[in-house]
């Protein structure tokens, strides 16, 4: 990376399975500023600090001196330059069909930005705004999809990878997955029937035989608002419509996948 661009990429664990998803931006020619999609900022340095052998190679927490803000929808590139103005980095983030922006920015900038923005028409959404939003769109989220228990391939982070640059922790297991297509489920979206009485939870094909597992869901505010889900299901299992277990007892709630 040259000063000032910056990429997304994923960490995996020698399984193959997701420690982090994160962005990574040149700040100088010395330095690297990383933001992480979860909040375990002691397990990613623990973890980025096993590979520093030889190197000469520091890690510092920025979480007491810096924020992020992620913005959806941004496609003003004259706010993204006045942003930069004001030393707030802002970087565009490349999941697929969906645009959004992290904001990375000092503190001392809370303020401003939250003004900037509003003054803009761009508005603060409250965290569970923010669910329903990532949910319909199939967006991963820690620690629901992004988590030790997938790999990138399956949650749909393909394009976060590279096959090309050469060796990384996982690399055998994720290249061993694509080549051989052995992807055992499929991140996908759903209409639910009623909330789900506990995330993960599984679910069964229609002849009752298991099919995968839920593992995001919606809150509807209102009684008749539709209810929206994420999870991922097992390859050629057979039909669009899954059974999970809803509040209450026993299998009660219908899953039925949103066409791609």
């Amino acid at each position: 990376l040259k000063v000032g661009e910056h990429a997304e990429s994923v960490l995996t664990t020698e399984k193959g399975r997701i420690l982090d998803v994160l962005v990574l931006y040149r700040a100088s020619a010395n330095s690297l500023i990383l933001a992480g999609l979860s909040k375990k900022g002691e397990q990613l340095n623990d973890w980025i600090g096993r590979f520093i052998v030889m190197e000469d190679a520091r890690l510092t927490s920025l979480a007491d001196d810096r924020f992020q803000y992620l913005v959806f929808n941004l496609q003003d590139f004259d706010i993204i330059a006045e942003l930069a103005k004001q030393k707030i980095i802002v970087l565009q983030l490349k999941y697929p069909g969906v645009q959004q922006a992290l904001c990375v920015a000092e503190k001392e900038s809370k303020s401003f930005l939250e003004s900037f923005m509003g003054d803009r028409g761009i508005m603060r959404v409250t965290r569970e705004q923010y669910e329903t939003y990532r949910i319909q769109n199939g967006i991963p989220g820690h620690p629901n999809e992004v988590s030790l228990q997938f790999n990138p391939l399956e949650i749909g982070l393909k394009s976060l990878i590279s096959f090309t640059k050469g060796c990384y922790v996982g690399q055998e297991v994720i290249a061993r997955l694509d080549t051989y297509q052995k992807i055992q489920e499929t991140l996908q979206r759903f209409i639910l029937s009623v909330v789900p009485g506990q995330l993960p939870t599984e679910l069964f094909s229609e002849a009752k035989k298991k099919a995968g597992v839920l593992t995001s869901s919606t809150k509807p505010e209102q009684p008749d608002e539709q209810i929206y889900g994420l999870g991922l299901v097992v390859p050629n299992v057979g039909g669009s419509r899954f059974i999970y277990s809803g509040l209450g007892n026993g299998l009660n709630g219908i899953a039925e996948v949103i066409a791609q």
